[in-house]
């Protein structure tokens, strides 16, 4: 296949929302019905993301570490279904990070849940990583 001129050349995205799910924290899948005080031994890892499903195993919101923290020490008899994000920005994995980028400021979100073509959670990016890796490109 010859090209000839730069317009006509295929564009080649190499930084993805996959390539950034490599660094993103890991996540713990809990039941939608999890008292908050048994996300304490979950939350010796700081940056993990609590992911709550429904009892059919769909996502039904998410919890960051530090929300799930201060959750905790407000409400110490509360459940997880009680402050966790309900709505979040799903992108695919394919997606690059000015698409993202762009969807994180028109929403004012700090993260983004990022999806398989199958529909698998990936991982969950705070919108801090986008802009470390958004600024570098």
């Amino acid at each position: 296949m010859t090209y000839t001129t730069e317009d006509e050349a295929p564009t080649l995205r190499l930084t993805t929302l996959r390539t950034l799910v490599r660094h993103a924290p890991p996540l713990a899948v809990v039941p939608l019905s999890t008292p908050l005080a048994d996300l304490a031994g979950v939350l010796l890892d700081h940056r993990v993301w609590i992911v709550v499903v429904d009892t059919d195993g769909v996502l039904a919101g998410v919890l960051s570490s530090d929300n799930a923290m201060r959750a905790l020490r407000c409400d110490p008899d509360g459940w997880v279904a009680d402050h966790m994000a309900r709505s979040s920005i799903l992108l695919s994995a394919e997606a690059d990070i000015d698409e993202a980028w762009a969807a994180v400021v028109h929403e004012d979100a700090d993260h983004v849940l990022v999806a398989s073509a199958h529909g698998d959670l990936l991982g969950v990016l705070q919108t801090s990583l986008l802009a470390t890796y958004r600024e570098a490109a």
